[in-house]
């Protein structure tokens, strides 16, 4: 769970994936309450459901700006 170095998570994948696993299942490390999956195989996907799109303005040092692609609506990234 490094969000900068994947080395660990990148062999355990090869472990799972070497002894037959077809994936897995863990926390998001953007959503606290939320789970992600990892398919080793795509087609184990069935039935996928389209999310919203978001694009993202670059200020030149951060993201200042969310758009939502399907509402227009244009939200400004508070600064912490």
């Amino acid at each position: 769970m490094d969000p900068d170095d994947y080395t660990m998570a990148q062999q355990l994948a090869a472990a799972l994936r070497g002894s037959g696993s077809e994936g897995l299942v863990y926390p998001s490390r953007r959503d606290p309450d939320g789970v992600c999956v990892g398919l080793f195989y795509p087609d184990l996907a069935t039935a996928p459901m389209q999310g919203r799109h978001l694009d993202y303005h670059w200020d030149g040092v951060r993201v200042d700006l969310v758009r939502d692609a399907g509402t227009g609506e244009v939200f400004r990234v508070k600064e912490f």
